[in-house]
């Protein structure tokens, strides 16, 4: 195994690692650990948002404040990586996470899953903008109701994870990121590169701290 600075002999990070999420989620971290259950997938709730998406473009197809916004959106319905050379991570369905608790908090909002934010805030504007039937159509009861409902940021602190199971979220080599960010730790100097990886198997809650913002 190579060495890393970050690493004990075991091959678990010396450092903690955070999720931002919400209350919705907790009963099912505590039954499952955390990523032991998948709503995003179960639900279909990408896939929903695509439904949305592709309304959304038929209802403002001449309108010129959507088509500016598609841009930003289309990504999301495309569930993958930018386009660009910054590789930036549109995927949703998996549990990720960051050694910053700072990162890990920006993800920690009332809805406490990113493509859940997406999902009402699209169905918002197209309520707003008439088409309520249309969204109750597309968007099942049980979301709806979610939807509506407020619900406590949270952010769980990780222990004694261990590095073969998270890799990168974008598919870059996970020693290498690893290496940049011992780096930067020690000297502070250049970016912190490793704010976000994907856990590739579930963590049992006696590994997990769990408090409220």
């Amino acid at each position: 195994m190579k060495h890393n600075k970050l690493l004990d002999r075991k091959g678990n990070l010396r450092v903690p690692f955070y999720h931002g999420t919400s209350s919705l989620f907790i009963d099912s971290i505590w039954d499952a650990g955390l990523g032991g259950r998948n709503p995003v997938k179960v639900n279909r709730w990408a896939e929903c948002f695509g439904d949305l998406f592709k309304l959304a473009d038929q209802k403002f197809s001449d309108q010129s404040r959507w088509q500016e916004g598609r841009v930003k959106l289309l990504p999301i319905v495309e569930q993958g990586l930018s386009r660009d050379n910054l590789r930036f991570n549109f995927s949703h369905g998996e549990t990720y996470i960051s050694p910053s608790s700072v990162m890990a908090r920006q993800y920690a909002f009332p809805a406490g899953c990113e493509i859940l934010d997406y999902i009402k805030g699209l169905s918002l504007h197209l309520h707003n903008e008439g088409h309520t039937a249309d969204v109750h159509r597309i968007v099942p009861m049980d979301l709806q109701q979610t939807l509506i409902k407020t619900y406590r940021p949270v952010l769980v602190r990780i222990s004694g994870l261990r590095f073969r199971d998270i890799d990168t979220e974008n598919g870059d080599d996970k020693w290498t990121v690893l290496d940049r960010y011992e780096e930067f730790l020690r000297t502070r100097e250049g970016e912190m590169d490793m704010t976000s990886w994907k856990l590739t198997t579930s963590i049992p809650h006696s590994q997990l701290e769990i408090s409220h913002l």
